[in-house]
């Protein structure tokens, strides 16, 4: 089975950091979301050093207005792990918020108590532009699924089209402020103005 799908220059991204038996199931989530979804940077990693230089280099190609990135790996107090208790692997939560050098929009962390970065990362300085998702109990793959209604491509075009009809609708009340004065039940328009005064 392939261990990457996409290409770092999505706007969302999934990267597996598992080398137990949840790697292939997590996977399996990951492919499922990118085939109903539209393209998006899937990668799964066994080894801290390759995870960390994959998702700096997604990192400096996405746009921090409109990331959305999801890491699925087994996590505790002192990070994110491939393999629980293993210190080969672990990768610390420092190291993880210096391979985000650019902050994501969104940033979901499945896997066990991931809140755990929360004592570690400034709110301010952190990997974390918007918004992020941990979890404060041991949460299965399948959670990742959840994810997919952030980068929906309906989802965004609903969010695209009700923003654009809220700027239609400003812009045709400052057309009308504009061009007239609301006055009881008509509309003054500028000439008016000036005979009136």
């Amino acid at each position: 089975m392939r261990n990457r799908i996409g290409d770092r220059t999505c706007a969302a991204a999934m990267f597996v950091y598992l080398d137990d038996g949840l790697r292939d199931k997590a996977w399996r989530h990951v492919r499922r979301i990118e085939a109903k979804e539209g393209p998006i940077c899937g990668e799964r990693y066994r080894y801290k050093q390759e995870f960390l230089d994959a998702l700096q280099d997604w990192n400096e190609r996405s746009d921090p207005k409109n990331s959305y990135l999801c890491i699925l790996a087994h996590a505790g107090e002192a990070g994110i792990n491939s393999v629980s208790g293993q210190d080969a692997t672990r990768i610390k939560w420092s190291e993880l918020a210096k391979a985000i050098k650019r902050p994501v929009r969104y940033l979901w962390l499945v896997g066990c108590h991931t809140e755990e970065c929360l004592k570690h990362w400034n709110s301010l300085s952190g990997p974390v532009g918007h918004l992020l998702i941990a979890t404060t109990e041991n949460a299965p793959p399948k959670l990742a699924r959840f994810f997919a209604h952030e980068i929906s491509t309906s989802s965004c075009t609903a969010r695209y089209q009700n923003s654009c009809e809220r700027r239609r609708r400003t812009w045709q009340e400052s057309q009308s402020f504009s061009n007239g004065v609301k006055m009881g039940e008509g509309l003054l328009k500028p000439s008016d103005r000036l005979l009136q005064s």
